[in-house]
């Protein structure tokens, strides 16, 4: 419907300003985009998570209090970071499943 409204008879009428156009191809751009960038987003806030509890385990001076919020630290991180690669896991076998690939959703 997009397309009928901003072309006429081949000649292509401009949107008024203020009017967002490119329809669902856009939005399919956005939402991908946006699940990319939360992956990568993840995966390195865990790698963060992680060096930096490992410095704080070398750091911990003996004290058993740092050492276990340290050691707590970096096994919720591997968790984390095993979390969003489970994640991954099961967006490309829900894909090859339902015969239709998540990150990229074929438009009109």
């Amino acid at each position: 419907m997009i397309e009928i409204a901003l072309n006429l008879d081949g000649e292509t009428i401009q949107a008024p300003p203020g009017v967002p156009t490119g329809g669902l191809n856009k939005l399919v751009e956005i939402v991908r985009l946006s699940i990319e960038l939360a992956f990568i987003f993840a995966i390195l806030l865990c790698l963060y998570v992680l060096i930096f509890s490992g410095f704080q385990w070398v750091f911990s001076g003996g004290d058993k209090q740092k050492l276990q919020t340290a050691r707590q630290r970096l096994t919720y991180a591997v968790v984390g970071l095993s979390l969003v690669f489970l994640s991954l896991l099961i967006m490309s076998v829900l894909s090859k499943v339902a015969g239709v690939n998540l990150l990229d959703i074929p438009t009109p």
